[in-house]
């Protein structure tokens, strides 16, 4: 998700566990900023989500983080994968 550079209220929900209306009153009060589309519905820009991260001192999900050319993208949600267990 590294090279999407626009983002809806529900998918900044989903990488930051938390509910959409919570992101939705971010953006309502400024804390985010974000635009609408002729729909009405907001979108939220990478660069200002990661802003938004830092400023409040928020841990930046894998998925937003910078990563150099040719390099591997770890597997999301890798940790929740049962263990082969012997």
């Amino acid at each position: 998700m590294d090279s999407k550079h626009v983002f809806t209220t529900g998918e900044v929900a989903d990488l930051l566990h938390c509910h959409q209306t919570t992101v939705i009153d971010w953006a309502k009060r400024g804390f985010v900023k974000s635009y609408r589309t002729p729909g009405g519905h907001r979108r939220i820009e990478k660069e200002s989500l990661l802003t938004f991260l830092h400023s409040h001192k928020m841990p930046i999900p894998a998925e937003l983080e910078v990563r150099p050319k040719g390099s591997v993208q770890p597997e999301l949600n890798e940790h929740r994968r049962p263990r082969n267990l012997k």
